[in-house]
C-alpha cells in the first residue's frame, strides 16, 4: 500500500472543500488532498494524475457528480467514486451506485469528521475489487493457457467433475467416435467404461478424488457407437473452475493389443503346425542330409527328395550369421542339442529368419547316429516384434511429449536470461567503440567472449529442453561453490550494476563440492540474484545482495537476501504462473524448485526482518560421481 494517497475533492462550495480538506490534513494517515470546482477542473486534474479516490459533489456548476461515472460496476472504473450530496435523495443514491459508483453519502453534521474513515473505507474496499479482479484474470488466463494446451495435445484427454465429462479435446472426441465434444461433455465417465471394468475404475476415480495419481493401466473403454478398444489410462487430480476434477490421458491401443494377439496366435501354431524338418545321419565320416519334409523343401525352393544326400553346406546363410552356422554345423556333427536364430537362404533367393533347434538321437548304446532338426520361419515374429518395439516407443515419446507440454510457458523465461546476458554485453561493446580508451580491444573481446559463452549457454538450456523430449538427462558433475555462485553474478554483471546494486559474499575459504549440472545451478542463483536486483528498484539508498553458503548435514545450503520490500505472507511464490512482478511470467521460482528438486535439494523462502531471503541445499559431491555419468551414457533413457 502507497505511504500517501491522492484524494480528489470535486465541490464548488469553496466552504465545504476546505472543511473536507481540513478534516484529512487533521487525520493520522497521510493524504495528498487536490480540490476541483468543476467536473471540467475535475477531469483536467484526472488527465494530468489518477487519483486513488474522487469525492464527488452530486450538484456542480458545469453538471451532475454522477456524470464521472461511465460504467455500471466500480470494478471498470479507473478508480473509486464517492457521490456527495447535502440532500438524502434515494433515487440519486440508486442511480449513483448502478452507474458505478463505490459508495454514497449524505453530508451531515458529522459528515467532515467522518470523511477520512470513509474514505479509507472505500479505498480498502476498492482494493479488495481489484484484487478480485486480477485474481479472476489470473484463473481465466490460466485455463486458457490448460486448454490450449489440452486442445493441442497430440494425445486424447478427457476432464470429468462430479463423474460427468467436463472437457474432451479433438483427439477424445476422434478417438471415442463422436461427432463434436458437445456428444460427450455432460454425459457420466461410466457410459465410456465397460460393464465388467466399472468397479475397477470406480476405485481409480476414487484414488484421484483423493489427490493421488493413477498410473498407466489398460482397460476397455466404449466408443459412442457401443464397439469396445483397448486402452493405455492414466489420471492426474486437477482443479477445473474451482472444483475437484481428473484429468484422463489415453492411448486407443486396440492394434497393438491386435498385434499382441496375432503374435501369440502365430507363435501357437508355429509350435503345433508341420514346421521344417530334416534329419542328419551321423555314420558316414561327413554328416549327409537323410530326410527333409516338404514344408522345408518349399521353404528353400528345392525339389522333392532334393535333399537327401546333401552335406550340411547345402545351408546356406546371411554372411552377418556365419559364425552362427558354423556353430549350428559344429553341433550336428558333435550330436549335441542347440538352437540357433539365423537368416537362412529362400526360395525366393532372400535370407528369411529362421529358429533352428538341434537334437540327437542315439542308439540303444547312448551313440549319437542322428540329428534331428526343426526349422521354424520365424520371419512374421521378426517383423512384429519390431512393430511391437516401434509402437512401445511411440507411446513412450508420447509420454515425454506430454510431461513437456506442461513446461513449455518456462522455456521463454529460461532463455531469456542468457539472452539478456548477450543483450548487455552487446551494447557494452558499442559504447567501447565509440570510445577512445585504449584498452577497448580487450574490453571488446572480453565481451564477444562472453556473448559466444552465452549463446553457447542458450543453446545449452535450448537443447536439454530437446533432449527431454527425447531421452537426455542432466550431467552431473563435481564442482565447487564459489566458482557456481562467482561465475553466476558474473553472467548478470551488467544488469547488477545498471541497478546500482552491490553483491556481498559470506562464503568460507573452503568448501566441499557438489554433485550438480552447472548450468541447472546456475540458472537458479541468476533467477534468485535477478528476482532480489527487481526487487529493490524501488529502494532508495544502498541496494545489497547478499549470497552466502554454508554446510549443514552432508549438505550445502546457499542462500540470496535482498534489502528490498519483501515478499506477501499469503502468496505461493513457487506456484507456477504465480508472480509478484509486473509483466513477470511467474515461472522462474517454479523452474528453480524442479532443478533443485531434481538434484536431490529443497528450496524455501527464509523469514527475514529485511528483504527476501531465499535458501536452498545441494548435496555434498561423493566418491564415484564420474563413474557413474560415464556410465549413464551408456544407458537407453525413456
Amino acid at each position: 500500500m502507497p505511504d500517501e494517497y491522492r484524494i480528489l475533492i470535486i465541490e464548488d462550495e469553496r466552504s465545504h472543500a476546505i472543511l473536507m480538506s481540513r478534516a484529512f490534513n487533521t487525520f493520522s494517515t497521510q493524504f495528498e488532498v487536490i480540490i476541483a470546482a468543476s467536473l471540467e477542473e475535475a477531469r483536467n486534474e484526472i488527465a494530468q494524475r489518477c487519483p486513488d479516490l474522487a469525492l464527488v459533489d452530486n450538484m456542480l456548476p458545469d453538471g451532475r457528480g454522477v456524470e464521472m461515472l461511465s460504467h455500471r460496476r466500480p470494478e471498470d472504473q479507473q478508480f473509486p467514486i464517492v457521490v456527495m450530496t447535502s440532500y438524502g435523495d434515494e433515487r440519486t443514491a440508486v442511480e449513483a451506485l448502478k452507474r458505478g459508483a463505490i459508495d454514497y453519502v449524505v453530508k451531515t453534521e458529522h459528515f467532515f469528521s467522518e470523511l477520512p474513515r470513509i474514505a479509507e473505507r472505500a479505498i480498502r474496499q476498492w482494493q479488495l475489487i481489484c484484487d478480485k479482479r486480477d485474481a479472476e484474470l489470473a484463473l481465466r488466463n490460466s485455463e486458457r493457457r490448460y486448454r490450449a494446451l489440452v486442445d493441442n495435445s497430440p494425445v486424447p484427454i478427457l476432464v470429468h467433475s462430479m463423474e460427468k465429462v467436463v472437457l474432451a479435446n479433438e483427439k477424445a472426441v476422434e478417438c471415442l467416435g463422436a461427432t463434436t465434444d458437445s456428444d460427450l461433455i455432460g454425459r457420466p465417465i461410466e457410459d465410456f467404461i465397460v460393464p465388467d471394468e466399472r468397479e475397477f475404475v470406480r476405485g481409480r476415480i476414487a484414488l484421484l478424488y483423493s489427490g493421488q495419481s493413477t498410473a498407466a493401466a489398460e482397460q476397455h473403454m466404449l466408443r459412442v457407437d457401443g464397439s469396445i478398444i483397448d486402452v493405455s489410462v492414466a489420471g492426474t487430480p486437477i482443479d477445473y473452475h474451482g472444483n475437484p476434477a481428473c484429468q484422463i490421458v489415453f492411448l486407443d491401443i486396440t492394434e497393438r493389443k491386435r498385434a499382441e494377439l496375432a503374435l501369440r496366435v502365430r507363435d501357437r501354431a508355429i509350435a503345433s503346425a508341420t514346421n521344417g524338418v530334416f534329419i542328419v545321419g551321423l555314420s558316414e565320416v561327413e554328416p549327409k542330409i537323410v530326410y527333409g519334409n516338404p514344408a522345408l523343401e518349399a521353404m528353400l525352393g528345392v525339389a522333392p527328395g532334393k535333399l537327401e544326400g546333401e552335406s550340411l553346406d547345402f545351408f546356406r546363410a546371411d554372411p552377418r550369421e556365419a559364425d552362427q552356422l558354423q556353430q549350428l554345423q559344429s553341433g550336428i556333427r558333435q550330436g549335441i542339442a542347440m538352437q540357433e536364430t539365423l537368416r537362412l537362404a529362400r526360395a525366393e533367393g532372400e535370407f528369411g529368419w529362421c529358429e533352428i533347434s538341434i537334437a540327437p538321437v542315439r542308439d540303444e548304446k547312448g551313440i549319437a547316429t542322428h540329428v534331428v532338426g526343426v526349422v521354424n520361419d520365424i520371419s512374421e515374429k521378426i517383423r512384429a516384434d519390431d512393430e511391437l518395439r516401434r509402437r512401445n516407443m511411440e507411446l513412450a515419446h508420447v509420454a515425454r511429449l506430454s510431461t513437456l507440454g506442461e513446461i513449455v510457458a518456462g522455456i521463454a523465461h529460461e532463455v531469456n536470461q542468457p539472452l539478456y546476458a548477450i543483450s548487455n554485453y552487446g551494447s557494452t561493446c558499442a559504447n567501447l567503440l565509440k570510445s577512445e580508451r585504449g584498452d577497448r580491444e580487450q574490453n571488446i573481446a572480453h565481451c564477444i567472449g562472453r556473448i559466444v559463452d552465452q549463446a553457447t549457454r542458450a543453446g545449452e538450456i535450448i537443447r536439454r529442453l530437446r533432449n527431454f523430449a527425447s531421452r537426455t538427462e542432466p550431467k552431473l558433475e563435481n564442482r565447487e561453490i564459489h566458482e557456481l555462485i562467482h561465475d553466476s553474478v558474473e553472467l548478470i554483471a551488467p544488469m547488477i550494476r545498471d541497478n546500482d546494486v552491490f553483491v556481498r559474499y559470506d562464503l568460507p575459504d573452503q568448501m566441499p563440492t557438489v554433485d550438480v549440472d552447472a548450468i541447472q545451478i546456475q540458472q537458479v542463483l541468476i533467477n534468485l540474484v535477478t528476482n532480489a536486483c527487481e526487487a529493490m528498484k524501488s529502494v532508495p539508498g544502498h541496494r545489497i545482495v547478499y549470497i552466502s553458503a554454508q554446510v549443514k548435514a552432508e549438505m550445502v545450503e546457499l542462500g540470496v537476501r535482498d534489502s528490498g520490500p519483501g515478499l506477501p505472507g499469503e502468496v505461493d511464490i513457487f506456484e507456477a504462473f504465480r508472480t509478484t512482478k509486473d509483466g513477470g511470467m511467474g515461472m522462474g521460482l517454479a523452474i528453480s524448485r524442479s532443478i533443485v528438486e531434481l538434484h536431490g535439494g529443497k528450496i524455501w523462502c527464509q523469514p527475514s526482518n529485511e528483504g527476501a531471503e531465499f535458501r536452498f541445499t545441494l548435496p555434498i559431491a561423493t566418491e564415484g560421481t564420474e563413474v557413474e555419468n560415464a556410465l549413464d551414457t551408456n544407458r537407453v533413457h525413456h
